[in-house]
């Protein structure tokens, strides 16, 4: 397993390396598993592992078990940043806790995207980035840097931290904030990239 992420990132990685492991394995050993099944054995080894395993944008509730793809999702470009600082989920879920904050309701979601990608998104937080920046600062130094980046349409922090992530409309200007962000930020771990809703399969029977 060659690991390209850094630590503790919050980005899934883990649970991208377990969804793709059960899928080549069923592939490989040509086994009559149903995909209900392969489901809900993948829920069993982690909440954002079905996600995973269902790889096109979807709408995910519960603890991962509910996932509703979206129709006519477009091509996003993102960079990604992480102080190369681990940070501990548990230790955020307990910051949190200790917070005493409420969760923010789930969105009334549907899988047409009728008014576009851009205000469903804007309507949308992170309820662990608060807990997640007092127990390790820098993220808030990360999600400041990416705001003011040139066409920089959402900054916000994925998963439990510490890696944080911008959207943009544009590749190039998704390249160039990648690019002034290490610049400025040499100790990071700076990324850019596509989010695609065409999903590529590397492996074949």
């Amino acid at each position: 397993l060659e690991k390209n992420l850094p630590l503790s990132a919050g980005l899934g990685g883990g649970s991208s390396d377990a969804a793709a492991t059960l899928k080549a394995l069923q592939i490989l050993w040509k086994t009559e598993i149903d995909e209900e099944r392969l489901f809900d054995f993948s829920l069993e080894l982690g909440a954002d592992v079905p996600a995973c395993l269902v790889g096109e944008p979807s709408f995910v509730s519960g603890i991962g078990e509910h996932i509703t793809p979206v129709n006519d999702f477009p091509d996003l470009y993102c960079v990604l940043a992480n102080p190369k600082k681990p940070l501990s989920t548990p230790a955020v879920f307990k910051a949190f806790a200790i917070a005493g904050r409420p969760f923010t309701q789930p969105l009334a979601l549907t899988p047409e995207l009728n008014e576009g990608i851009w205000p469903l998104l804007e309507g949308t937080r992170n309820d662990l980035e608060k807990p997640a920046i007092k127990l390790l600062p820098e993220i808030k130094d990360i999600l400041d840097s990416i705001r003011k980046q040139d066409g920089c349409r959402i900054a916000r922090m994925s998963g439990s931290g510490a890696t944080c992530f911008g959207l943009f409309e544009d590749e190039g200007e998704a390249a160039v904030a990648a690019a002034k962000i290490t610049h400025d930020n040499p100790a990071w771990w700076v990324v850019d990239g596509c989010l695609s809703a065409k999903p590529r399969f590397l492996l074949h029977a």
